[in-house]
């Protein structure tokens, strides 16, 4: 239990020592209205999840633990939208002052940094989650990021490129002749070998080795009708994927 401490006099889970009746009172309201606070907060976050839910839930125990982070962002979307614009504004102000501050080696504020950080990392997760990914606005941002030495989640910015490889790979699988997907795909490949080498390719190769090494496949007849197989060769060389030789 908290330790309250009122004109000298202390009162404990071991007992009262020295404590007049008025200080006593004056403590137990305050340590009733925490009480009568964390309750109005708890039913609140119950109102919310019974307004946004789809079913009602007594508790978010109910809930597997991946489910409960998803659950959580959908409550506080609201909230996290008015803390992110108050942000934007905070960075807008004094975007240049950063970028001169990098520029001169001068370590900014760490209230500026922080709230760069997190205008950073939202840019970066709504241009990788865009359908589809919007991949110049994400080379854009992180040439920012590196002109301004911003840091970011480096893994939650991968995670979502590994998921969004993996869209643009089925797009390409259900049709192998899609430009703008091909387009696509090399650039977030590209980026995603300069944030990780070690960037786990393997569903994209997989389709690339279809496309470009199995001639009796349907993925690689209709890429070699449609006349791309140049940009499927162009792909597998920055996948460094190894494929036999031969002419098309």
């Amino acid at each position: 239990m908290r330790v309250l401490q009122r004109r000298g006099a202390r009162w404990s889970g071991g007992g009262m020592r020295g404590l007049d009746k008025s200080a006593f009172e004056e403590d137990f309201d305050e340590a009733e209205g925490w009480v009568t606070k964390f309750d109005e907060e708890r039913q609140e976050l119950a109102r919310r999840m019974h307004r946004e839910l789809p079913i009602t839930l007594d508790s978010l125990r109910a809930l597997p633990l991946d489910e409960r982070v998803t659950v959580v962002e959908r409550i506080l979307a609201q909230a996290v939208r008015a803390a992110e614009v108050a942000y934007r504004q905070v960075f807008t102000e004094n975007a240049s002052l950063l970028t001169e501050l990098a520029a001169t080696g001068v370590k900014p504020p760490r209230a500026l940094t922080a709230a760069s950080r997190v205008v950073l990392e939202s840019d970066l997760l709504r241009a990788i989650r865009r359908e589809p990914p919007d991949t110049r606005a994400l080379r854009n941002l992180l040439a920012e990021s590196r002109a301004e030495n911003l840091s970011f989640d480096e893994a939650t910015v991968t995670f979502e490129l590994g998921l969004a490889i993996d869209r643009t790979t089925d797009v390409l699988a259900a049709d192998p002749t899609n430009d703008g997907a091909l387009g696509r795909l090399i650039d977030l490949v590209e980026i995603a070998r300069r944030l990780k080498p070690s960037f786990d390719l393997s569903h994209p190769q997989d389709l690339v080795w279809t496309v470009v090494n199995e001639a009796t496949s349907t993925l690689h007849k209709i890429a070699r009708d449609g006349a791309r197989i140049g940009e499927w060769r162009e792909l597998d060389k920055i996948m460094s994927i190894r494929v036999a030789t031969g002419r098309e």
